[in-house]
Formats: structure tokens, sequence, C-alpha cells
């Protein structure tokens, strides 16, 4: 079976592993301030979307019956505002309810404005981004020590087939180099936006990283109940015994690892 590993620090593995649910970061979140640039974006889309929410919820009669029993109209403009501004930015506690509703309208919002400009469109389509940084590698010794916390992490092996298949994603392999892609403002593409994505600085080859990008996926945690393959601890993990049987009745198909001194091979675990 093909696998593809999450390097992760103990306590994000855990609660990872623990809640079945893996963050899915938005380009804007990445740290590498050289990495996914998407400078030339423009953010004016937000109060056309502001606006064309209410007049959408208004117009559908489904939509305006359960805008009203969440008292939305009766909102005062600030409060509105405020609101769809912490839900577009991903804030799901805020009205959960409406956050599901909103992000349902969200596509239907960019085919029916016709005259939508490109800047809104921009900003629109990388909120609706969402990447998952990989390696197609368990013995990564670069991501043990900097992503897995020096070696006391783990990396969480996921079905590579099954996350191929998934509607809406593409996977990439990514390419570095010094020369990162840019592109002319208002001249967005899909294209584009791969190509920026799938881009990185020379200086992190070490990584041999393979990033997912997910169109038109709101959603910020992936349900992996049925994705892990197996779990590799690091050499210098404190794993308990009842933490492994507490993940084996989790996830049964799983197999559990621990990386050798050497950081070459991994060994089962149980």
């Amino acid at each position: 079976m093909k696998e593809i590993f999450k390097y992760l620090n103990w306590d994000r593995g855990e609660n990872t592993l623990l809640s079945n649910m893996l963050y899915l970061p938005s380009p804007d979140q990445f740290d590498d301030k050289y990495d996914c640039s998407f400078k030339g974006f423009s953010f004016v889309g937000r109060d056309t979307i502001v606006e064309r929410v209410r007049g959408l919820l208004k117009q559908n009669k489904k939509y305006r019956e359960i805008a009203i029993s969440w008292n939305v109209f009766s909102m005062a403009s600030n409060e509105w505002d405020n609101t769809i501004d912490q839900i577009l930015d991903g804030n799901d506690r805020i009205n959960p309810l409406l956050y599901d509703l909103i992000w349902t309208l969200i596509p239907r919002l960019i085919s029916e404005i016709k005259h939508f400009d490109p800047g809104d469109y921009q900003w629109t389509a990388r909120k609706l981004l969402r990447v998952l940084c990989l390696c197609l590698d368990y013995n990564n010794t670069y991501l043990w020590k900097n992503y897995a916390q020096n070696n006391s992490g783990m990396a969480i092996g996921l079905n590579y087939i099954m996350l191929e298949q998934m509607p809406g994603t593409k996977i990439f392999a990514v390419n570095y180099s010094d020369d990162i892609p840019s592109y002319e403002f208002g001249k967005y593409t899909k294209e584009i936006a791969e190509k920026v994505l799938s881009t990185k600085l020379m200086k992190y080859k070490l990584e041999n990283e393979t990033r997912i990008v997910f169109h038109s996926e709101h959603k910020k945690n992936l349900n992996i109940s049925n994705l892990v393959t197996s779990v590799t601890f690091g050499n210098k993990a404190c794993v308990s015994d009842e933490f492994i049987c507490l993940l084996q009745k989790k996830y049964p198909n799983t197999l559990f690892f621990k990386m050798n001194q050497t950081n070459e091979t991994r060994e089962l675990v149980v």
C-alpha cells in the first residue's frame, strides 16, 4: 500500500490521532513568508461577498427561512459584517450553522456575480484553497528533526490512493527553486495558483515535500478515520503501552512503528 506521511510534534500528533482530524491550513497561514506567496491578491472581494450573501439569503425562500430563524436580518450592520468577516476567515464557532450555509453558497456566488472583479475572485479562490504538506518517506531525517520535535514526535502514514481519489484534490511533488513564480495582478488562474503552491525555495529541498491542494474545500480539518495506515514514532518519543492500546482501538487496521537510532528504518512496536 502506498503511504504518504505527515510529520508532527508529539502534542499535535496526539491531538490529531485522538480527534481523527488533521488540520488543513490555507496558504495564508503558512509560516514561511516566501512560501506560497499571494502578495498580488486583492482583498476588495470581502465587501462584495458580505453584501451578496445577505442578498442571496433574502431572495431564496429556503435560505431566508433559515436566516430568519438565526436572526440574521435583525443583526445590526456592523454585527453582520463582523460575523461574515469571521466566517470568511474560517471561524466556525461564531455561528456553526451560518458558517456551513455561507460556505455552501460561496461557489454559487462566484458563478452568479457576472461582473465579479478579478481581485474578488482571487481573494475568494485563495480562501477556498486548503493545503496539506506531506512527504513520501517515513525516514526523512530533516523532517524528523525540524517538524517532529527532534525525533520526539511522530509521522502519521496516510493512504495515498484514497487521498488522490478525493473529489477536488490534486497532488503535487514540490518543485524547489530560487525562482519563485509570480503573476500579473488581475490575471489569476487556477493553473497559476497551483504553480505557486507547488514551488518552494531551494534551501528547503531536503524536505522532499509533496503537497495536496484541496480546491473548493472550506472545511479546515480532514477526517482521517479511514485514512491512517501507520503511525511511526520518533526514536526519542516516549510511547506508553496504554496510548498504543488506545490507538489500536481507534485504528484497528493501522500498524505502529518506532524509528531506529539511525533514523534509517522503523520497527514494529506491536
